[in-house]
């Protein structure tokens, strides 16, 4: 008996994986080798005693032979489901159940069904039919095909069953609204993915969340890039197409979408602003950039405080579904975070419980506790969809509704209080939502509540601590992406170090660099590669404005003088450089530093460096620019260092050489000479 009950809860486990893959497929491509049946509406979507279930949908034919004369009726379940996982069991068609045939929904469609075509229909049964009890139930409906008497295809629904007469307590829903967008945006308002534009124009995917989510109690997710993008975008920004940079034109629709959640984050009552563009702490803190874990999570206070003076939108940390680690948490909690949103994937009861807990538990980070909301797996993969005919929209919505039926359901008299937290990156359909907003609301066993009530509600159960599972989705941004992020950050932090008035300098370089490490790049290489790219050559342009122009050759009287270098500063602020010499070949070589000289914004100054070459050879010498404590800042100038030192030393050489040889020829005649007068002739 044991080994059933396994085999079974397995089976229940497999159908929830599969639950999205319920619905059909659109009209035009039918699943190869067997007919289906499309479910593509229940309404109501929670029947009433007096009223009727009517299900609408489609007979498809995507066999190879055809269907004569095919017939469907409505089968029903009258036991009530034992658990969610049952839910998702209906939906994907992995239940045992059958259900019984309801005789009066019998339809013939009077229609032979050739392969590739498909025929709707439209089924009723009264709800006193059902003879459904007093008590409230999830319930299951089946739609079945029959051609020649055979079954062909059955598809199957469920629906919430709360009459007047039960006892229960509704549960709480917090459902976590995000509005957020993949950070595609360089330094200086340089839009790298025109889609970024695309997503504040009128009807945009920013637009259209913002709206539906102002008609119900959300709790709002607002990432604050998303709000600073907008904001600067309002003032006129570059679009990259093609490799070159054209004016965008949705500046308008930026200010717009701006003004928007400006006033969402100062007026809504439940707003959490999560890390700055959803940073992916965990690689910036395994990669030792601890400066920009902190960063993230205080640049969304200061663009609160900027933007809408009085908020009290507070700061929450997420992470994706799955993600499993803990490096970065201490830091954060350092930072000021008190709250952050995972996954309950992350964090399982421990012992395992026959019902669904309140989502919130706590974390230990340094000897500090951090409150932990929970974010349901099972409702969070309805809201992913995929939402691409009416029957994945019909079962997406069916499944919500029938899941937070039956967490209720689980204990009628302990009401739970869970959240549910979308794709950080949602774009359902606006009728979709609509629907499910309205049935949430209507529900009369889930309220819809802000995350305080989770954080503040009870309800906190034994789990496992963070980490000590493993968990899918859990890959950060790779290790030589965040290396390159630490090269760019301390190649903008030297040109920082030159500036006599930093404050402010470079800010559009670093929110540029926050924005490269969000965790919404972790599965895009060749978009997040394109944005570092990018970043990566508006920086060393910044750069290149502070300069040697001086090159060429320069001869030394002797084996010293004077070099002359000539430094430019394009910047629109003046810096204090100084400069090192550095001979290529290894040759010695001794000058006197010169001291820092301050050099005005879009000016030039010169710098006279004393020198003695050790040797006599000509030699290439590297220009360093420093900064006025001596640390390097560019070396991309050089210069030919000649002294005439070598020509003098030449001539003394040839010189010496000459006296030598008359010697030797005066020597040559006496010795002769001598010979012949001693010869004795």
């Amino acid at each position: 008996m044991r080994l059933a009950v396994q085999l079974l809860a397995a089976a229940m486990a497999i159908g929830l994986v599969t639950a999205p893959a319920a619905a059909g497929a659109p009209a035009t491509q039918l699943r190869a080798g067997q007919p289906e049946v499309l479910i593509d509406s229940v309404t109501p979507h929670a029947p009433r005693r007096r009223g009727s279930v009517t299900i609408q949908g489609r007979l498809a034919n995507g066999g190879d032979t055809t269907l004569a004369d095919p017939v469907v009726q409505i089968r029903f379940s009258p036991t009530p489901l034992l658990s969610r996982e049952e839910v998702g069991l209906i939906l994907s068609g992995e239940s045992l159940r059958a259900g019984t045939v309801l005789p009066d929904t019998i339809k013939a469609l009077n229609t032979d069904l050739a392969p590739g075509q498909q025929v709707g229909f439209r089924l009723t049964t009264p709800v006193r039919a059902l003879n459904l009890p007093e008590s409230a139930g999830v319930y299951a409906f089946f739609v079945e095909a029959l051609a020649g008497g055979v079954t062909q295809a059955t598809s199957g629904t469920v629906v919430p069953w709360f009459p007047q007469t039960a006892e229960y307590e509704p549960s709480q829903l917090s459902l976590l609204w995000p509005v957020t967008q993949r950070p595609a945006v360089a330094a200086n308002r340089l839009v790298v993915d025109p889609r970024v534009a695309e997503e504040y124009e009128p009807g945009g995917r920013l637009e259209r969340l913002i709206r539906l989510g102002d008609t119900a109690a959300v709790t709002w997710l607002v990432d604050t890039a998303t709000l600073q993008t907008s904001r600067e975008m309002a003032g006129g920004y570059q679009v990259l197409t093609g490799g070159r940079e054209e004016p965008g034109g949705s500046a308008g629709a930026a200010r717009n979408i701006a003004e928007q959640l400006s006033a969402a984050v100062s007026n809504k009552p439940w707003v959490l602003l999560p890390q700055f563009a959803i940073a992916d702490d965990d690689a910036l803190a395994e990669g030792g950039l601890t400066s920009m874990v902190v960063r993230s999570a205080s640049l969304p206070l200061v663009i609160r405080d900027s933007a809408t003076p009085g908020s009290t939108a507070g700061l929450g940390y997420v992470t994706e579904p799955g993600a499993q680690r803990t490096q970065s948490l201490t830091t954060l909690v350092d930072a000021g975070v008190r709250v952050a949103l995972m996954s309950d994937a992350s964090f399982p009861p421990d012992p395992e419980l026959p019902y669904t807990p309140s989502g919130v538990t706590s974390v230990d980070a340094a000897g500090t506790s951090i409150a932990v909301v929970l974010s349901d797996s099972r409702l969070a993969t309805y809201l992913d969809g995929p939402f691409t005919t009416s029957a994945e929209r019909s079962a997406a919505l069916q499944g919500i509704l029938a899941d937070t039926a039956m967490i209720t359901l689980e204990r009628p008299a302990e009401p739970r209080n869970v959240a549910a937290l979308p794709p950080l990156l949602w774009d359902p359909p606006r009728r979709w939502v609509n629907q499910l907003l309205k049935q949430l609301t209507d529900a009369s066993w889930i309220r819809l509540v802000g995350v305080d009530t989770i954080l503040t509600g009870g309800g906190e159960v034994p789990r496992q601590d963070l980490g000590s599972t493993p968990g899918k989705g859990s890959e950060t941004l790779p290790k030589r992406y965040i290396r390159r992020i630490e090269r760019l950050q301390e190649d903008l932090e030297g040109l920082t170090r030159i500036v006599d008035e930093p404050d402010g300098f470079g800010e559009s370089f670093t929110l540029a660099l926050q924005r490269a490490s969000s965790a919404h790049w972790r599965r895009h290489r060749n978009g997040r590669q394109r944005l570092l790219n990018t970043v990566a050559a508006q920086l060393q342009t910044e750069r290149d404005r502070v300069r040697v122009v001086s090159s060429g050759t320069v001869t030394l009287a002797g084996d010293s003088g004077i070099v002359p270098l000539t430094i430019a500063n394009d910047l629109d602020r003046s810096v204090t450089v100084s400069a090192q010499l550095r001979p290529q070949e290894g040759i010695g070589l001794d000058y006197e530093q010169p001291e820092p000289v301050s050099i005005d914004a879009e000016a030039k100054a010169g710098l006279e460096i004393p020198v003695r070459v050790i040797g006599s050879q000509a030699m290439t010498v590297n220009v360093v620019i420093t900064d006025s404590e001596g640390q390097p800042f560019s070396d991309s100038a050089s210069f030919e260092l000649r002294s005439t030192a070598a020509t003098r030393i030449a001539g003394v050489i040839v010189g010496v050489g000459g006296t030598a040889f008359a010697i030797l020829v005066v020597l040559n005649l006496w010795r002769r000479r001598r010979n012949r007068e001693q010869d004795p002739q």
